[in-house]
C-alpha cells in the first residue's frame, strides 16, 4: 500500500493504472461471474422445484397451502383478496418459494396435518442432507440462504440492465447486485423487501416481493428497525442484525404484508414487479399440479382492468421496453452462455439469436398493449439483423 489516493494516475507508471483500482476491476468480475454461475446451477438443477416437492412429499398435501397462510399472514381463510390467493400464477411465486424452503419449519403446520413427520429444520437443510453429493458451490450458496433473512433495502442507484446499490435499512449495510433484471426494474429510492445473499464476494438477488415500497414508508422501517435491533439508533455489528432479524422475521413479513393489504384495499397497488422469473420455472410447473388455480377468464379480466389505467400502462410498456432492450446484455445457456451482442458475431450465432428474437416479440405479441414498433427496429439493427416484415 502506497497510501496514495486511489483516484490519482500518479503511481509512477505512466499510462497505468493504480494497483488499488487494479485490484477493484477483478473483484468485481468475480463477484459478478460468482453470482451468474450460482443462478446457472439453480436452473440447471432445478433446485426450487425439487425443494417444494421434498416439502409436498415429507409433510403431505396440505404442507403447501397452510405454509402460504403462514406466509402471507392470513387470519383466516376469508382474509385475502385475489392477489393474495393461493396459486400457481401468483406473483408471489418466487417469495413465497424462498420463504418456504430457507426460512419455513414443519414445525409450525397446523397439527391436523398428520402427515408431518415433526422434522424441526427448514426444507433446504433437509434437502442438502439428502443430497450431500450438490455441487459445492451451490451448496455454499444454498447453506448462505438459510443464515440470510429478508430485509429492506432502499435502491440507491442503479445500471440498467447489469446491476443495482442498496442499502439495508435494518442493518446500514450497503451492497451492489449484479442483476441485470431487477437493475432494469427496481427505481432509484424505492424500498424492496428481499433477501440478498453475501456470498465469497458476490451478492445475490435469492428474491424479493414482488411490489416493492415507496419510499414514504422508510420511517415506519426505521421504527420497526428500533424493534428488532431493541436500540434506537447507532451502527450495529452485521451479525448481530442478521441475527435480531432471524428471530423477528415474522415482524419483518407481517410489516410488508400489512403495507400491501392496505394499497389492495385502497386501490394504490401498482403492476407487480417479475425479478427473476426464469430461475423458478420448474417450481411454476410444479405448483401448477400442486396448487389450486385461477382461470384463464379471471386472470384476463383482472389484467384488462389494470391496463385500462392510463399511468399503469404507460408504466407496464416502460417495464416492458426496458427489459425487451436489456436482455441483449445478459449471457443466456441457449447461446453458449454468451451475450446476444456477442452471439451474433458468428453465423451460427446470429441464427441462434433470430430465433430467440422472434420467439420473444411473438411472446410480445400475446400481451394486452402493444409497444413501438420502432422498439423491435432499433434493437433488431443493433443486432445486425434484419427488421420483421410487419416492421417495413
Amino acid at each position: 500500500m502506497t497510501g496514495k489516493n486511489p483516484r490519482s494516475g500518479n503511481s509512477g507508471h505512466p499510462g497505468r493504472s493504480p494497483a488499488s483500482a487494479r485490484a477493484k476491476r477483478p473483484t468485481r468480475h468475480i463477484a459478478e461471474s460468482s453470482g451468474q454461475r450460482v443462478r446457472k446451477l439453480l436452473e440447471e438443477q432445478g433446485v426450487t422445484a425439487r425443494i417444494v416437492q421434498l416439502v409436498y412429499d415429507t409433510h403431505g398435501p396440505g404442507a403447501l397451502p397452510a405454509a402460504w397462510d403462514e406466509f402471507c399472514c392470513r387470519d383466516s381463510e376469508n382474509d385475502g383478496m385475489t392477489t393474495l390467493e393461493y396459486t400457481a400464477k401468483s406473483p408471489f411465486l418466487e417469495h413465497f418459494t424462498s420463504w418456504l424452503a430457507h426460512t419455513w419449519t414443519p414445525a409450525k403446520l397446523a397439527e391436523k396435518l398428520t402427515a408431518s413427520t415433526g422434522l424441526d429444520q427448514v426444507p433446504t437443510r433437509t434437502f442438502l442432507a439428502r443430497y450431500p453429493d450438490v455441487d459445492p458451490l451451490l451448496a455454499k450458496y444454498l447453506s448462505a440462504c438459510i443464515e440470510t433473512p429478508f430485509s429492506f433495502f432502499e435502491i440507491l442507484n442503479r445500471e440498467v440492465g447489469r446491476k443495482f446499490a442498496c442499502r439495508d435499512l435494518i442493518s446500514g449495510i450497503r451492497h451492489v447486485v449484479f442483476d441485470s433484471t431487477a437493475g432494469t426494474l427496481l427505481r432509484v429510492q424505492q424500498v424492496v423487501y428481499a433477501r440478498i445473499v453475501v456470498m465469497d464476494g458476490a451478492r445475490v438477488l435469492d428474491a424479493a416481493a414482488p411490489w416493492p415500497l415507496p419510499q414514504d414508508v422508510t420511517d415506519a422501517i426505521l421504527a420497526l428497525r428500533k424493534v428488532i435491533l431493541e436500540r434506537p439508533s447507532g451502527a450495529v455489528e452485521p451479525a448481530y442484525a442478521r441475527e435480531r432479524l432471524i428471530e423477528h422475521e415474522l415482524d419483518a413479513r407481517s410489516f410488508y404484508w400489512g403495507f400491501l393489504k392496505v394499497a389492495v384495499k385502497d386501490g394504490s397497488l401498482l403492476p407487480n414487479v417479475g425479478y427473476t422469473q426464469s430461475l423458478h420455472k420448474a417450481a411454476e410447473r410444479l405448483l401448477m399440479i400442486l396448487a389450486p388455480g385461477r382461470t384463464a377468464a379471471e386472470s384476463t379480466s383482472e389484467n384488462a382492468v389494470l391496463c385500462a389505467i392510463p399511468e399503469v400502462h404507460q408504466q407496464v410498456v416502460s417495464m416492458f421496453t426496458g427489459l425487451y432492450e436489456n436482455w441483449v446484455h445478459e449471457r443466456l445457456p441457449v447461446l453458449g452462455n454468451k451475450t446476444a451482442l456477442e452471439a451474433v458475431a458468428t453465423p451460427e450465432g446470429q441464427l441462434k439469436v433470430a430465433a430467440l428474437l422472434a420467439e420473444i416479440e411473438s411472446d410480445f405479441s400475446l400481451l394486452p398493449f402493444s409497444l413501438d414498433p420502432q422498439v423491435f427496429r432499433r434493437m433488431r439493427e443493433r443486432l445486425g439483423l434484419s427488421p420483421t416484415k410487419d416492421l417495413h
